[in-house]
């Protein structure tokens, strides 16, 4: 009887001994550990039934031709624009993701961005003396809305409520009505209202709808003083009008993990704002987070090899 054979990338952000481990649980695989190299990916990947942790940059249409048995592609990423190809999109190849994992982690950062600003930590690191007339900001009582209620933005809202900060949900799904949120918002509904948030914190993933959902026109109509959060994905916000939104320092302050494009120039106008801070896409990265992916891992290999429903399916033609 033949053997489900699982290729693990190693390289993507697991552990080198990831195919060992994966190996003792399910014995009834055989796991192949590649380096992120296109031809041994192409190489080991003929014959496949699984491929876990592609690199981003490696994954096209190529693998999915070359890869007849390929029943399952698992990124380790919540983001999963790079792996949304026709190709992929159009076959019954089941692709799963890392969303959810990464919640700990990234909402700690979107906290951790917004803290920095408010209490005008940014100022301090660079050694400028924080005005009596430009004090920190407490967050106790102030009105947020957090752009995507998922893995990432629930966390959000939970760390949020635990400040004292009423709290908005915007998403197009129907989410749980959280006693952490006192409302939530459609998309369109959010549109309406941006203008009476002090802390707006997108972590919504990226799809048609969201891609530059954050423009000139919308970012304009933000509360002078607000605070606005991003991270997701670079691509739902417009640069350009985010730095005209903050012309003469006019919002409270930006924080920004992800940028389109990415990584920022070093010249970029928002790398020379004194209320801005940059972070270089680290937000998921933590010290647990790759136990996480393992037990996940560990989890769908179990029910793949037995035919049952995977965690973390993507619904290909939404985008998340």
């Amino acid at each position: 009887m033949r053997r489900t054979k699982i290729v693990v990338v190693t390289s993507a952000g697991l552990l080198d001994e990831t195919a060992e481990q994966l190996s003792s649980i399910n014995p009834s695989c055989e796991i192949i550990s590649v380096i992120g190299d296109f031809e041994e990916i192409i190489r080991v990947v003929s014959d496949a039934d699984a491929l876990i942790n592609c690199p981003r940059n490696l994954f096209n249409a190529e693998i999915i031709n070359k890869a007849p048995n390929l029943r399952w592609i698992h990124c380790g990423g919540a983001g999963i624009e790079e792996f949304l190809i026709p190709e992929l999109v159009n076959c019954p190849i089941v692709l799963t993701n890392g969303k959810i994992v990464q919640g700990p982690g990234v909402s700690d950062h979107a906290i951790g961005l917004l803290l920095c600003l408010t209490r005008r930590l940014n100022l301090v690191v660079q050694g400028q003396k924080v005005a009596t007339d430009n004090r920190p900001v407490e967050l106790r009582g102030k009105n947020a809305a957090v752009f995507g209620i998922g893995g990432i933005g629930t966390l959000i809202v939970e760390k949020l409520r635990a400040f004292g900060v009423l709290v908005t949900g915007v998403d197009v799904e129907y989410v749980p009505l959280s006693c952490g949120m006192d409302n939530v918002y459609g998309p369109e509904r959010f549109e309406g209202e941006i203008g009476k948030f002090d802390i707006l914190i997108c972590a919504a993933p990226l799809t048609k709808s969201t891609s530059k959902f954050f423009d000139a026109k919308l970012l304009e109509k933000m509360k002078k003083g607000s605070y606005f959060i991003n991270v997701s994905r670079g691509e739902l916000v417009d640069l350009d009008g985010l730095i005209q939104a903050n012309v003469g320092n006019r919002m409270g302050g930006i924080g920004l993990d992800v940028s389109d494009p990415e990584p920022l120039p070093e010249d970029h106008p928002l790398r020379k704002m004194n209320n801005v801070i940059i972070s270089p896409h680290i937000a998921g990265l933590s010290d647990y987070n790759r136990q996480r992916s393992l037990v996940l891992l560990q989890k769908n290999i179990s029910r793949f090899v037995k035919d049952q429903q995977l965690i973390n399916v993507v619904d290909k033609k939404r985008g998340y």
